[in-house]
């Protein structure tokens, strides 16, 4: 949603007096040693390295959604000022990185009282799922301009993504791009493979492996080298149909 700071989108017909105002000032960084109890690989450091903007979403009991970001300095600071009108709101709240994608989030609630400066508080969750770009170096096989692919884990988990590549027609394994949303937490260590058809049909798998993580993803498309996913298995489908005998004993 966000490129650069926006401005509030306030009715311009409402008097100042019947208006409130929201303050928003602080660091990323003051929070950081109580989230790191439910964050032992410490993906709330890493995150927090990558925020660029702070989006704040406020839903009026009645009327339009009121929205506006304010830009996150490289020491963590932030800071805002903006009039709403008096009212109760739901607000949902974003953290994000420099490609637009959310690193944190949180709902609730703020009353907001005419003539009064109200200061927000807000304790943020890490988003559960973060996007992950990546290559394949040395895949196998030739591949058309985008596609979609499947990875699936030891657990039987399975998620879709798709591919692209930056020339039009037919690309080699080397070439296309992967984008998948995964859990933030994903790790290929555990046991994680990707699987794909390429031009002519014919299967193609790879171990993700060690490194295949959120550390990383944060910082946009990664390369891993291809390893030929040796432990699954192939299987040949043939189709038929059953005879009907059709209306009047002809068949």
């Amino acid at each position: 949603m966000v490129g650069c700071p926006q401005a509030p989108q306030i009715d311009n017909s409402i008097p100042q007096g019947e208006m409130g105002k929201v303050v928003v000032k602080g660091n990323l960084h003051d929070d950081r040693d109580s989230l790191k109890s439910v964050d032992p690989n410490n993906v709330v450091d890493l995150y927090i390295e990558q925020a660029r903007y702070l989006v704040f979403d406020f839903y009026p009991e009645s009327g339009n959604e009121i929205s506006f970001s304010v830009a996150i300095q490289d020491d963590g600071q932030y800071e805002g000022s903006f009039l709403l009108p008096a009212g109760r709101y739901y607000m949902f709240t974003t953290i994000l990185d420099w490609k637009s994608d959310t690193l944190f989030y949180n709902n609730s609630h703020v009353q907001v009282v005419k003539g009064q400066e109200s200061k927000l508080g807000i304790v943020f969750e890490l988003y559960p799922i973060a996007r992950f770009n990546f290559q394949i170096n040395g895949l196998p096989g030739d591949y058309p301009e985008y596609g979609q692919a499947t990875i699936i884990t030891n657990t039987s988990q399975v998620f879709t993504g798709q591919y692209y590549q930056n020339y039009k027609g037919k690309s080699t394994g080397n070439e296309i791009i992967f984008e998948f949303r995964l859990p933030f937490d994903f790790d290929g260590a555990d046991g994680a493979y990707l699987v794909l058809a390429d031009v002519n049909n014919e299967a193609q798998a790879a171990e993700l492996g060690a490194g295949f993580n959120i550390f990383s993803a944060v910082y946009g498309y990664f390369t891993i080298n291809y390893v030929e996913a040796t432990n699954l298995g192939s299987v040949d489908v043939t189709i038929g149909f059953v005879h009907y005998e059709t209306i009047g004993g002809k068949g």
